[in-house]
């Protein structure tokens, strides 16, 4: 009876110390003291069966490091990340690249270094301030999964010239684009209706945008310091928020007679165009009669010389005949 309490006694032991040793070396390697588990580099938690990246951090990364984030954590996968995850290696990420996992961008804002990123098809949002200031991404491309761009979602990224994509969008909040000194390059999605505050102030490279039919609203300082030489209004009823920052001063105005964009030009004394005087490819009228003049006049030009040119000619053809008559009569008179 003894030896058989024994036995069970260390079988009892012996498993007790097995499950201590290995959830100690268990915890020892992922667990920390906050709750929240570790994946070197990877600190996150989990939720509901669901993984949120909370902190990355490597000490050996170097400059010029693509970052690519998992999948899945501890066996669930990854929706989400904590805002600033990547803010201690905000000048050494060059490049992210996001898992088909992730539906909301949030937390790559000041990553001073980085120049390229790959959204999935899955991404549906780009929230506010996601991309702020990160001022070496030049270009970025938006899959058409995305409805809503929040606000300041892409200020102070002076280097971004170009946004392709992102025809879904319906929503872009507020500065989404403020301070983006760079952009000349984006077309405003067709689900977008209206334009919010300072949407694009500070876009001091964009040079003309149209303003399709459907956008109803243009909110305060929405181009104020931009860099606009034109602004096409396809609607005779946007409304242009009631301010003389909302438009720069130098930007030609083209739209609709009595219109709420020659309204806006007249109170505010801006240069107005008819937009029916404009072509399909955005000339004036008063531009093709500058260019056929100055064509004619170059014709004309070119003319004058032709025929200065042939009369030249002709009067050096006369004299050659004319000395020509000359030696064939002094060949003929008599000796």
């Amino acid at each position: 009876m003894f030896l058989k309490h024994t036995k069970v006694t260390l079988v009892v032991v012996m498993v007790s110390l097995i499950l201590t040793c290995f959830c100690g070396q268990a915890l020892a390697e992922g667990m920390k003291k906050d709750g929240s588990w570790v994946d070197d580099p990877w600190s996150y938690e989990v939720t509901n069966n669901e993984s949120k990246i909370v902190f990355y951090y490597r000490e050996d990364i170097a400059n010029g490091r693509d970052v690519i984030i998992p999948n899945t954590l501890g066996g669930h996968p990854v929706t989400s990340i904590e805002d600033f995850c990547f803010y201690a290696l905000r000048g050494s990420i060059t490049g992210i690249e996001i898992p088909d996992s992730i539906t909301e961008l949030n937390a790559y804002s000041h990553l001073l270094a980085l120049e390229k990123i790959k959204i999935p098809q899955t991404v549906t949002g780009i929230n506010d301030e996601a991309f702020w200031g990160c001022s070496r991404l030049a270009k970025i491309s938006i899959p058409e999964g995305v409805k809503t761009m929040g606000e300041g979602a892409f200020g102070g990224c002076t280097a971004l010239w170009g946004v392709f994509g992102g025809n879904g969008i319906t929503s872009i909040g507020d500065r989404a684009f403020f301070g983006c000194s760079s952009l000349w390059f984006f077309k405003i999605p067709e689900g977008v209706t209206t334009i919010g505050d300072e949407t694009f102030a500070g876009c001091t490279s964009m040079r003309s945008i149209t303003i399709p039919e459907r956008i109803t609203s243009i909110g305060k300082d929405a181009f104020l310091g931009s860099g606009l030489n034109t602004i096409t209004f396809e609607s005779s009823e946007t409304e242009i928020y009631d301010s003389k920052d909302t438009i720069p001063e130098a930007t030609k105005i083209i739209g609709y007679r009595s219109s709420t964009a020659q309204e806006y030009a007249k109170k505010y004394d801006r240069t107005f165009q008819d937009i029916n005087e404009v072509s399909g490819d955005g000339i004036t009228t008063q531009d093709i009669m500058k260019t056929a003049i100055v064509l004619l006049v170059l014709a004309c030009f070119v003319l004058v010389l032709i025929i200065a040119r042939i009369s030249r000619q002709n009067k050096q053809l006369l004299k050659t005949i004319e000395d020509s008559g000359s030696a064939v009569e002094k060949a003929n008179l008599p000796g």
